[in-house]
């Protein structure tokens, strides 16, 4: 699923890789003392309902475009039907399981 919302953002002209890109930006913009942090939910079980959450938002947000733009599916329609389906099996399983998910923050010192 990752792969498939990768290339279909890719496709549709959008930018998967965005911690990375604000870093590039940063260091290329004269900004110093730079600092990169890579957060991430493992081990972090007070997370857990809300990671679910936001994952299965995530899902329902773009996996039915990436489907529709790579053929996976005809329509929206048919794609969010699909996605339902997928969510709840994701749903089902984080149940006894944490999503790991990173998120990434960079923050620089801009210098005039």
């Amino acid at each position: 699923m990752r792969n498939t919302v990768i290339d279909a953002m890719l496709k549709l002209g959008l930018w998967p890789f965005a911690p990375q890109t604000v870093y590039d930006e940063i260091c290329a913009g004269g900004f110093q003392h730079i600092h990169r942090e890579t957060y991430t939910t493992e081990g972090k079980e007070h997370v857990h309902g809300i990671v679910t959450k936001w994952v299965a938002g995530v899902m329902r947000a773009l996996v039915p475009p990436s489907m529709v733009a790579l053929g996976k599916a005809e329509n929206e329609e048919e794609a969010r039907r699909k996605v339902d389906v997928l969510v709840g099996e994701f749903e089902e399983h984080c149940k006894d399981a944490l999503a790991l998910v990173s998120l990434g923050v960079t923050v620089g010192q801009r210098i005039d």
